[in-house]
């Protein structure tokens, strides 16, 4: 089973323009991978666009991403009285191969909101999975499966998610380090 980095963004300024809004996305999206045995296991809804790592046993990527946007563009066009297309293109992934990949890429979408200066810290994101990893103690929507990236690190689950925190941090540090050089 292979995991894939998913990203959408929207033709216009806002993809999502209330709470509902963001609610109504994970509620389809929830239903969707419940129905075809994907995992999710990390996510961030931007203003603008979404990213995602999925796993997917065998159903097709573009069938249940298309889906999701289907069902999320009738709500969204229901909702502020528009028509026409919602996404500025069909979408882009990117398989995530090792778990190397995977703690870069889900560190990439966890720290979104913080590299679009949404908030300094991406725990305080409202709209992301990265919060849930930061306290573990914390109920996690149904949607996320945080098994895939703990189980990377050893230890208990508190463990392996101070691991993971403080693995993306430093991942973050570097990588800022790298832009300012």
């Amino acid at each position: 089973m292979s995991f894939y980095h998913i990203t959408s963004r929207s033709i216009e300024r806002y993809l999502f323009k209330t709470e509902e809004d963001y609610y109504r996305f994970l509620n389809i999206l929830y239903l969707s991978t419940k129905k075809h045995n994907v995992i999710i296991c990390s996510y961030c809804l931007m203003r603008n666009h979404f990213h995602l790592i999925i796993q997917t046993p065998h159903y097709h990527i573009s069938n249940l991403i298309g889906q999701i946007k289907k069902q999320y563009s009738n709500y969204y066009n229901k909702q502020y009285n528009r028509k026409g297309p919602l996404y500025e293109k069909r979408f882009f992934a990117k398989e995530v191969i090792d778990n190397s990949s995977l703690l870069l890429t889900s560190s990439y979408v966890h720290f979104n909101p913080t590299r679009h200066n949404v908030v300094y810290n991406p725990h305080h994101y409202q709209y992301s999975s990265y919060k849930y990893y930061y306290d573990i103690q914390q109920k996690s929507p149904r949607l996320l499966t945080m098994s895939p990236i703990l189980n990377i690190f050893s230890g208990s689950i508190e463990d392996q998610a101070k691991s993971y925190i403080t693995w993306c941090e430093q991942a973050w540090l570097q990588r800022n380090n790298r832009v300012k050089q």
